[in-house]
Formats: structure tokens, C-alpha cells, sequence
């Protein structure tokens, strides 16, 4: 699935303050393209656009502290 985020808050991780009104499209869950979200130039028919909207996106970042050999969830002690 592709996706495009529109609208968003980018932080990039370098000493530039974060970028607003930015899209990022993903193509099989890889950045694709990364602008200002006036200048995307796909088609919106085969995409699912996502509103990111008072959202902060920050490409790259994933959870680092994961405990995968436990099942997790609400109940679990």
C-alpha cells in the first residue's frame, strides 16, 4: 500500500527547526518523497492519504525499548 501524509510538521532530526505544511509519500513503506504539500505531484486515486494535521512526523524514529520475548497488552503481568 502507498501512502501520502499530508499536512504534517516535519522534524528531521539536524539542527534545523521543523518544516510545516509538509507531505511525505511512502511507496511500500519507503519514504518516496518528502516536500512542501502544495507541490505533490501524484494521483490520489491509487494512494490512502492520511491527514497529519497538528501531528509531528519524524522519519526514522522507531521504539528502541521493545521487549519482544513478552506477549504484552493490558493484562499482562
Amino acid at each position: 500500500m502507498n501512502y501520502l501524509i499530508e499536512n504534517v510538521r516535519l522534524w528531521d532530526g539536524t539542527n534545523r527547526p521543523s518544516q510545516t505544511k509538509m507531505s511525505v509519500e511512502l511507496r511500500n513503506m519507503r519514504i518516496h518523497w518528502i516536500g512542501v504539500a502544495s507541490e505533490w505531484q501524484g494521483r490520489r486515486s491509487n494512494i490512502c492519504v492520511v491527514d497529519g494535521a497538528a501531528r509531528t512526523l519524524i522519519p526514522g524514529m522507531m521504539d528502541c525499548h521493545v521487549h519482544y520475548s513478552s506477549p504484552g497488552g493490558p493484562d499482562w503481568v
